[in-house]
């Protein structure tokens, strides 16, 4: 776990337009073993570098701690300088991206097929693109990408933030679950892979609202709800892409342990807020996840999804470090701030004449899924009230 010191020290070595929440995203990704000598390499070049004019003595001094040479310690400075702290310093650190087809592309036509099928069905599932990539390298003769091949490339594409061009926010909302690999530090002292709950827009991708969490199935819920409304809308209230008239359909994938409570989303639904489709998933212990990576593709930021794990099934981890659950939260919150950023920048932008009513019909999205929820949540802690020891239920 990083101690408010170590965050101090990477803060002061940060590159220009770096972030220290984008820093500990990429050093959670690494063992213990590698955080803290990118950790005990920081920490002597930052002494090094508070030096006035240090002497050869104090040089060698300073490489002697790390047991490297002089050359290799000046190597290191200006690495440190160049990538910033954890892409100078953790050893064996990859900075050159490998070549490969999921990330340059497959041959054309086949690519531009690919492009324009995600362009007009963005979440379409992926046996519907093989099937329909087969199609087309069968009437042109040509030899189909391995299937391996092709779902690399569809993650990529996703990845890529390509949207539909007339794509409008709000009137289609998933609601989805996934184990994600990202260690967390759990309230009893065990390191567990933490799960992301996240509200995302079918059409534009956007997303909503979104949390992590390791215990408490309602918890991973209540967060992503309490982040739309706290932060995400009023990002959003900020920029000036189309939103639609209302929610006219959500899908919402019940997390584990929840599935007493989903009923009461339909049965208590407010008749006043108009939903026409409302598709509760509540069956199946392979449901989690899929819609998240038709969506986003098969991670968030650095972070890869563990799509073969279902939220709450991973045992306890050895051998990597558990990050605090707070700077979890930021690192998933900061992911989420850029991979919108990133979407954003592709969507049209309304006149200003249209802006008085934009407002209008985001506070009506938010408050439609917003009412959606009440009723579940309301029961979920009247459950909890009802019983003398509610935490066991959580921490199963």
């Amino acid at each position: 776990m990083i101690e408010d010191k170590q965050r101090q020290l990477i803060t002061r070595h940060l590159l220009q337009d770096a972030t220290l929440e984008g820093e500990l995203a990429l050093l959670s990704k690494q063992p213990a073993k590698k955080q803290a000598t990118m950790l005990e390499r920081l920490e002597a070049l930052d002494h090094y570098m508070d030096l006035v004019s240090p002497s050869v003595e104090e040089v060698d001094a300073a490489a002697a701690k790390l047991g490297v040479s002089r050359r290799q310690f000046y190597r290191l400075l200006t690495k440190l300088r160049a990538l910033g702290p954890v892409k100078a310093l953790v050893p064996g650190m990859q900075n050159v991206a490998r070549a490969s087809s999921a990330r340059e592309g497959l041959a054309e036509p086949i690519e531009a097929a690919l492009v324009q099928a995600l362009r007009q069905e963005p979440d379409a599932k992926i046996t519907k693109l093989e099937s329909m990539v087969a199609a087309h390298c069968a009437r042109r003769g040509l030899i189909p990408p391995t299937e391996w091949m092709l779902r690399q490339r569809v993650h990529a594409l996703r990845a890529s933030g390509t949207i539909p061009r007339d794509a409008v926010f709000g009137a289609r909302i998933a609601v989805d679950q996934i184990n994600i690999d990202l260690p967390v530090l759990t309230a009893g002292g065990f390191v567990k892979f933490g799960t992301v709950t996240a509200i995302i827009d079918r059409s534009t991708r956007l997303i909503l609202g979104a949390s992590i969490s390791v215990e408490g199935w309602h918890t991973g819920l209540s967060l992503a709800i309490d982040d739309m409304r706290r932060k995400r809308i009023t990002q959003f209230a900020n920029e000036r892409f189309p939103i639609a008239v209302r929610v006219s359909e959500l899908t919402w994938v019940v997390p584990p342990r929840l599935e007493d409570f989903a009923s009461a989303a339909t049965e208590l639904f407010p008749a006043s807020t108009r939903i026409s489709d409302v598709n509760v998933i509540s069956e199946g212990p392979r449901r989690h996840g899929e819609l998240i990576m038709r969506l986003l593709g098969d991670r968030l930021g650095p972070y890869p999804f563990r799509s073969r794990n279902m939220p709450g099934s991973d045992p306890e981890l050895h051998g990597r470090s558990g990050t605090n659950f707070d700077d979890a939260l930021r690192m998933i919150e900061y992911c989420v701030d850029a991979w919108n950023k990133k979407i954003v920048r592709h969507l049209p932008r309304v006149p200003d004449s249209d802006l008085p009513k934009r407002g209008r019909r985001l506070n009506r999205v938010s408050n439609e899924i917003d009412a959606f929820f009440g009723p579940v949540m309301a029961r979920i802690e009247d459950w909890f009230t009802s019983r003398a020891d509610p935490y066991h239920w959580i921490l199963g």
